[in-house]
């Protein structure tokens, strides 16, 4: 299967930055900002967006980053490749949730009840590729106590994009 990695998004909390009005208000009625990851099939970052607003969802802020771009210039260099047992060929792509719009880069499993057998075994092959990438999980616990130990400072429980960025520099180092 030619996936280049998985992409996934990811709302962070946060409290209200002054002067912010409702740009860090998020869907849920939460303040937060948003990033979205890239994970390869061992579960090691490759990309990484964080948008400052809490606003942007996680397809907006793909559709308004480099990343496309950089997938289409990817998938002229890998071309297309024969998938197994089959007569089908596929470009390289990312899979994603259905919170991403599928386009010729991205891609997401059948959502059907009932499939039929080609489109069952695609989807078995996509959650193969999606289960060694549960990064968010590996990076960030389902608290707001911090990332792979790194606290955010005591006065201040709540993530900023900065404590983000710091602890994604720490991590990818540890990695």
């Amino acid at each position: 299967m030619p996936c280049f990695g998985v992409l996934d998004g990811k709302h962070w909390s946060c409290k209200h930055p002054p002067h912010s009005g409702s740009l860090n208000a998020n869907y849920k009625g939460l303040f937060s900002f948003n990033s979205f990851f890239v994970c390869d099939s061992e579960s090691r970052i490759i990309y990484v967006q964080i948008s400052e607003l809490g606003i942007h969802s996680d397809a907006q802020l793909f559709k308004n980053g480099p990343l496309p771009l950089l997938l289409e210039d990817a998938q002229k260099t890998a071309g297309y490749l024969n998938l197994p047992n089959s007569q089908t060929w596929v470009p390289a792509f990312l899979l994603a949730d259905n919170g991403f719009a599928p386009t010729k880069t991205v891609m997401q499993p059948y959502r059907k009840p009932q499939l039929a057998s080609e489109n069952l075994l695609f989807n078995e092959q996509l959650s193969r590729k999606k289960s060694g990438a549960h990064y968010c999980g590996v990076l960030y616990p389902q608290h707001h106590s911090g990332i792979d130990g790194i606290e955010p400072p005591a006065e201040d429980p709540y993530l900023t994009p900065e404590c983000l960025r710091s602890a994604l520099k720490h991590y990818l180092l540890y990695q």
